[in-house]
């Protein structure tokens, strides 16, 4: 359904300026392209620096929302509950739908 882009740098530019636009172009109805996304960034080469430091110097993982979840998960808070009858819901939907797909299948 969507897939994974990259991301590629063309160049750094040396200018002061810092403006971030997003351009797109419209759609046909129900049709998804990918080719139709631009967003255009403009940093001066120590701009750039200066977000790379900062980036590098984030942890790659939030602990405090880690030791968050985990203590929800041992009292029971999560998931929550509508969340796990919802998604039981939508399992059995599937292993009914499945069974009746087989069943139909079987008396062709």
């Amino acid at each position: 359904m969507y897939g994974l882009r990259s991301m590629q740098i063309n160049s750094i530019n040396t200018s002061p300026a810092v403006p971030v636009s997003k351009a797109t172009t419209p759609q046909a109805t129900n049709t998804v392209s990918s080719d139709s996304d631009h967003a255009e960034f403009n940093l001066s080469a120590d701009s750039f620096s200066s977000l790379v430091n900062r980036a590098s110097q984030m942890p790659e993982v939030r602990t405090e929302l880690v030791d968050a979840f985990k203590a929800r998960i041992r009292s029971g808070q999560y998931p929550p509950q509508d969340t796990v009858a919802s998604l039981s819901h939508v399992i059995g939907s599937g292993i009914m739908q499945a069974g009746k797909s087989a069943s139909s299948a079987g008396n062709n």
